[in-house]
């Protein structure tokens, strides 16, 4: 069992996917309370930024898209992580253009049989695979097959 816990004492700055619907703006079908997150986060550090992307999935303004594709979901997530970073620009030119140049990568994978294949992606459309930390795990939607976080500098 592993938490990670990030604490700063200034806020950063919250970036929103215009494509999706901002979590706490969420519909009820998806349960009593909206989430309280926000699709990335830009913390300044003395002489850097780093921009903290969310566990991003497959979704399009508040629906799952692509259910029990795993390729389908992959390029969705990573679309859209490259327009949060399209919106991350506008406060920190520098970052990153596109996913496959981020520095922290983590996959999280719901079905292990799976791995091959999003392996096989990550290697395609983020860089090398050594770089991208796969962990098997339960996904926020139980239709979403992945969930990619991931960290980058400027």
């Amino acid at each position: 069992f592993v938490i990670f816990f990030l604490a700063a004492r200034a806020p950063g700055v919250q970036i929103e996917n215009p494509l999706q619907v901002s979590a706490y703006d969420y519909p009820s079908e998806y349960g009593p309370r909206s989430p309280s997150f926000s699709r990335a986060t830009l913390h300044s550090m003395k002489k850097q930024k780093n921009l903290h992307i969310s566990g991003t999935a497959s979704i399009l303004g508040h629906k799952s898209i692509f259910p029990k594709d795993v390729t389908g979901q992959f390029e969705q997530t990573v679309a859209n992580i490259n327009t949060l970073l399209q919106q991350a620009q506008k406060y920190c030119i520098g970052l990153p253009m596109d996913a496959s140049e981020l520095s922290l990568i983590k996959c999280y994978v719901r079905t292990p049989s799976d791995y091959s294949t999003l392996a096989e992606l990550a290697t395609q459309r983020l860089g090398n695979v050594a770089e991208v930390l796969f962990l098997q795990g339960d996904i926020c939607r139980h239709e979403l097959l992945l969930e990619i976080e991931a960290m980058s500098f400027c």
